[in-house]
């Protein structure tokens, strides 16, 4: 919409937050469901923006720690079967992430485009928020926003894959946090 123009482009959010949800992995013959728990901290005050998620088995076995920043995908913790695939956990963070306050942007068909090198984050709506994100890897899409005191924030996000593979992230909880930690959520 035109009026969306003036606005300045929303991602994540602009105070720290952690919550919980449900991740889950479908493919042919193929499924897996576990918890997650997710810290997200803007950044400022020397930090950088990084959003950090634990994976859990339903019996509370760690299978993955993972974070991502602007600089990329850091893998904490996996167990052997994620190992190979935790940067891509990783990369299904990236909504979390605030906007780049200097990376170039255009518009194209109603959509705000921010580039920072092979990423490309779509932002479009009213008020304009994130929408897609494609990069090497699966394009995300983010399904569904979440009002949490003022903050909106990605509550579904979906990877879509090869051959009607699905990864999807789903917030079931948020809760604003004063500041953030660097300890794992």
């Amino acid at each position: 919409p035109e009026a969306a123009r003036a606005q300045a482009p929303r991602a994540g959010a602009e105070e720290a937050w952690n919550g919980r949800g449900r991740f889950t992995v479908v493919a042919p013959g193929h499924a897996l469901d576990a918890e997650f728990v997710v810290r997200a901290d803007p950044g400022g005050e020397g930090r950088s923006p990084e959003v950090r998620l634990v994976l859990l088995a339903d019996a509370g076995v760690l299978l993955a720690d993972v974070s991502l920043t602007a600089a990329g995908a850091t893998v904490h913790r996996a167990v052997d079967d994620l190992r190979e695939r935790a940067g891509d956990l990783a990369r299904l963070l990236d909504p979390w992430l605030p906007a780049a306050p200097d990376a170039a942007r255009s518009w194209r068909d109603g959509r705000l485009i921010e580039r920072a090198g092979a990423r490309r984050r779509w932002f479009g709506g009213d008020p304009l928020l994130l929408r897609r994100v494609d990069e090497d890897g699966w394009p995300l899409t983010v399904a569904d926003y979440r009002l949490s005191g003022e903050a909106l924030i990605a509550r579904e996000i979906v990877a879509d894959g090869p051959w009607t593979v699905e990864m999807r992230l789903r917030l079931v909880e948020v809760r604003l946090t004063p500041t953030a930690t660097t300890s794992p959520p």
